[in-house]
């Protein structure tokens, strides 16, 4: 997701970046966790009723990532910050459960436990400044 979010930003589709981003960060939040989530439920009422205090920074960052997300979605943004949106989702995706997604073996958490693997200690983004 880093890289993909990076690259997106890097040619100027900043409004394919945060929406990209967000969905990802919010499917891979439902997978981490193994959460049953409504397909009515809101992206408001996912932040509200879905994330507790044991997700960690997660339960920070995620609801940080929709701040971002919103205004473009509804068309009120369409540019922004890349380089401090970019910094949120390689925090999103290196301080949190989401670090070790898509490590081959992964396994979801239960719905009230973390995940199998803790999350790790960021490493540098291919072509970006490292930690």
């Amino acid at each position: 997701m880093i890289v993909g979010t990076r690259d997106l930003l890097g040619r100027g589709e900043y409004r394919s970046a945060v929406l990209a981003a967000f969905r990802s960060a919010f499917r891979d939040t439902v997978r981490a966790y193994s959460l049953t989530v409504p397909a009515s439920c809101t992206n408001r009422r996912f932040l509200e009723e879905f994330l507790r205090s044991d997700m960690g920074k997660l339960s920070v960052l995620l609801p940080e990532l929709h701040g971002w997300y919103e205004p473009v979605r509804y068309g009120r943004v369409s540019t922004g910050d890349a380089d401090a949106f970019l910094a949120l989702v390689v925090r999103v995706y290196t301080e949190t459960s989401l670090a070790t997604i898509y490590y081959p073996g992964y396994q979801p958490a239960s719905p009230t436990s973390e995940s199998v693997f803790p999350p790790v200690r960021p490493r540098p983004v291919p072509g970006g400044e490292g930690p």
